[in-house]
């Protein structure tokens, strides 16, 4: 039996650890997207290919769930010190589900070691955090201090992202319609960022991608990033993935860089074409 256990929803873009670890267990509870009379669950079976034809297919309202609190609890009740991520609470409700079933396994095992980590964020930058934990285990730091350590990570770390349509994010509350709209009918790039909060601000539109590239390498001069860890998640991109790549490490000689295919939820969000990047 792991001694650890790491759960995400499934707005983390990791599917399984990079390196295998017989202490460690890592798991995701999925997000469920509807897209009109068809659903699409976030787990290892998902064919996102389908979801993204499904969304062009479909002109009216998309949704997504979150995880439900017996959903979490049943991954909570697994044997090990366990630490909880989360997209970020201002954009779900999968962190309030998750602390719900926290409280009802707290009720059964009262010293259960149970932490719950809101990133204020999504994809790229939980895989930064779950990086870094995994990196504390194995250097066999205790408990509390990996905590500190994650929320740290979560502080420090910036998502920057550039989509070729808004229509879901749109559609669902999370930025404004004309927003959507106006990028949409222009055909340009929006970029965007999570603020401090864990909401959506865009930006700028830019016209081609050399621009948008450009508008994502501010950002990261803006915010100060000089050297240190980068993670890219694209949908259905990874050639803009890998030029965007070939850009930082240009402008960064020392930047580490690593590229994922998003999963389900933020290839809903993110759409087809979409890049989210997260660095500190």
């Amino acid at each position: 039996m792991a001694n650890w256990n790491i759960i995400a929803d499934s707005s983390c873009d990791l599917k399984k650890l990079e390196e295998q670890d017989d202490d460690i267990e890592f798991s995701t509870v999925p997000f469920t997207m509807q897209v009109g009379n068809e659903e699409f669950i976030d787990d290892e079976h998902l064919n996102t290919e389908e979801m993204i034809a499904a969304l062009a297919r479909h002109h009216g309202p998309s949704v997504s769930a979150c995880p439900s609190p017996g959903q979490w609890a049943e991954q909570f009740r697994r044997i090990g010190k366990t630490i909880v991520l989360t997209i970020s609470s201002n954009l779900s409700g999968s962190y309030n589900s998750a602390c719900v079933a926290r409280n009802m396994v707290l009720e059964d095992e009262p010293d259960k070691e149970i932490a719950i980590l809101d990133s204020k964020s999504t994809g790229p930058e939980i895989v930064l955090m779950i990086q870094k934990i995994t990196e504390l285990i194995r250097a066999r730091i205790p408990f509390d201090g990996i905590v500190k350590e994650a929320k740290a990570v979560a502080e420090r770390a910036h998502i920057v992202f550039a989509l070729c349509s808004f229509d879901n994010l749109a559609k669902s509350g999370r930025i404004s319609k004309l927003a959507g709209f106006v990028a949409g009918k222009l055909g340009s790039w929006g970029v965007g960022i999570c603020s401090d909060d864990g909401k959506i601000v865009i930006k700028h539109k830019v016209r081609g991608p050399q621009r948008m590239i450009r508008s994502i390498l501010e950002d990261m001069k803006e915010r100060a990033f000089k050297h240190g860890q980068v993670v890219i998640s694209h949908c259905r991109n990874e050639e803009m993935s890998l030029l965007l790549k070939q850009k930082i490490q240009e402008t960064w000689e020392w930047a580490q860089v690593r590229i994922i295919p998003a999963r389900g939820l933020d290839s809903f969000y993110a759409e087809d074409g979409g890049l989210i990047v997260a660095y500190y």
